[in-house]
């Protein structure tokens, strides 16, 4: 979980304990004010995004299986930080470059001069339907492992304690339960609105792009290229979209442009969670809430036998200057 200036990890361990790691946190937005500004933090939030996530599942593998290294070590975070490297260099390859080559393909074998140079607007758009038939296709797949189904019941935990803070209910399951799985703000939704995002901007663009080459394979790399320096702009532009979205949820047009991502996440990314998951999403989000708002926060671990000794402790383990605080006012 991520609150403003900190993060959290909550994992439920094999003894049905629950360990929650937390520590500030500070976005390189904060450091660097221009980061911050539209079209230019989508990137950067994504990117923060997807190391906290790689992060939190290495640190939550290692504590599940009863591992004690410390995962936040030089080197757990030399490896995480190679990890989110070559995801995202797979990531590219497989939604950037593969699609791009599949509708060329489609295009020789079907002998449509629009389909070889890979500029026209009806080459983008299909090469957007492979992106979508590429994402639920793998989504469809890892959706068989067990362990992976158990990872989007988590995800499903994390939109519902999220859903009851953002209500102004106490993060307690059984009002964690009446709220959808679903977010607008999910990074899975993000993932979804990046590649319809990216059929409009490739459609805009490459049909005006001038000709590099009269080879047609070298001038395939060169919007190839193109793509791929586009994707940090797309990704900020689909953020704004989510954003503009989320703010306007109680407009008929801001439900219509987050529907997309809530159809994937109801459909793939999350699950309906049990309550001891829910019981986790809690402690993760009220340890990250506690965190940001305890000035003498520090990283620290600690370990609670259960969800009823996480409530009763946490406050006095992580942060006992902000429970003396709210004890002075009572």
């Amino acid at each position: 979980m991520r609150a403003p200036g900190a993060t959290s990890v909550a994992v439920r361990t094999p003894d049905h304990g629950i360990t929650v790691l937390v520590k500030p946190s500070t976005s390189m937005m904060d450091r660097l004010k221009i980061l911050s500004k539209p079209f230019v933090r989508g990137g950067i939030i994504l990117l923060e995004t997807m190391f906290d996530g790689v992060s939190a599942l290495q640190y939550s593998a290692d504590r599940a299986s009863g591992d004690t290294k410390a995962v936040q070590s030089l080197a757990g975070r030399a490896a995480v930080t190679g990890t989110l490297i070559v995801s995202v260099l797979i990531g590219l390859g497989v939604f950037v470059v593969l699609p791009h080559f599949l509708t060329l393909l489609l295009g020789d074998l079907f002998g449509v001069a629009s389909l070889k140079s890979g500029q026209s607007a009806g080459f983008q758009l299909i090469e957007g339907g492979f992106k979508v038939l590429i994402l639920l296709g793998y989504l469809e797949i890892i959706l068989m492992m067990k362990d992976v189904r158990r990872v989007f019941q988590y995800h499903g935990a994390e939109h519902q304690a999220v859903h009851a803070f953002e209500a102004g209910l106490d993060l307690l399951p059984e009002n964690m339960e009446r709220f959808t799985t679903a977010h607008p703000r999910c990074g899975t939704s993000l993932i979804f609105v990046v590649i319809l995002v990216s059929v409009l901007v490739f459609a805009a663009v490459f049909p005006f792009m001038p000709r590099v080459s009269g080879n047609n394979i070298l001038n395939n790399l060169a919007v190839v290229l193109g793509k791929l320096l586009l994707v940090f702009p797309v990704a900020s532009l689909s953020y704004e979209v989510i954003r503009f979205a989320f703010n306007h949820m109680d407009k008929w047009y801001g439900r219509i442009m987050a529907a997309p991502g809530k159809w994937l996440q109801l459909h793939f990314t999350t699950r309906r969670p049990d309550t001891d998951q829910q019981e986790v999403g809690a402690a993760a989000l009220r340890a990250a809430l506690l965190c940001g708002e305890c000035r003498g926060c520090r990283e620290q671990e600690a370990s609670f036998q259960d969800f009823d000794d996480f409530l009763a402790r946490f406050k006095a383990v992580f942060c006992p200057q902000v429970q003396a605080k709210q004890a002075d006012t009572q």
